[in-house]
């Protein structure tokens, strides 16, 4: 009996010391930024997922879905570049806000990147192509890279090569001039 008594003791006591111990790792992860801590303050800062103004964009040349190519040294100033996916809810939601948009402005200023890696976009070009020049982007993310966009939808206004406003709503831009 001495024994059994002696063995639950000690289990107890393991116990307890692991306890001690896993309260201990959780705290250092939590010091650390891991387990616990929640992501990394730029995951939650959606500025991160846009140019900054002023960003420099540099020279590109993309083919467009209406068979022509689109070059960055030709962008006209005003320009309104609008990135979407089709698999992204708000994208599907806030497009015909940005058809209406585009439809008054004139369409050699308004881009629609469309991210056909994962989905087809032949919709979304379909709706976007009266309005605006189209281009998919299904090898890389050429586009996405050097305006540094990494959330949809994303809209950044173009003068002089650089962005001057970026925005993951199109309501937040400045008014863009008509010409």
């Amino acid at each position: 009996m001495a024994v059994l008594a002696a063995s639950t003791v000690a289990v107890g006591l393991l116990c307890l010391l692991n306890l001690f111990l896993t309260f201990g790792l959780i705290r250092r992860l939590r010091r650390r930024g891991g387990i616990g801590a929640g992501p990394p303050a730029e995951a939650w800062d959606l500025g991160a997922s846009l140019p900054g103004p002023g960003h420099e964009i540099g020279p590109f040349l993309v083919p467009t879905t209406d068979g022509r190519s689109l070059s960055g040294n030709r962008l006209l100033d005003g320009t309104l570049v609008a990135f979407l996916a089709p698999e992204c809810k708000t994208c599907r939601e806030r497009l015909p806000e940005l058809v209406a948009w585009a439809r008054e402005h004139d369409r050699e200023r308004v881009i629609a990147v469309l991210d056909g890696q994962v989905s087809d976009v032949s919709g979304l070009a379909a709706l976007l192509d009266p309005v605006a020049r189209v281009v998919v982007e299904t090898k890389g993310r050429p586009l996405r890279e050097l305006f540094r966009v990494s959330a949809f939808p994303a809209y950044c206004l173009v003068s002089g090569g650089k962005v001057q406003a970026a925005s993951l709503d199109l309501a937040q831009l400045p008014a863009v001039s008509r010409s």
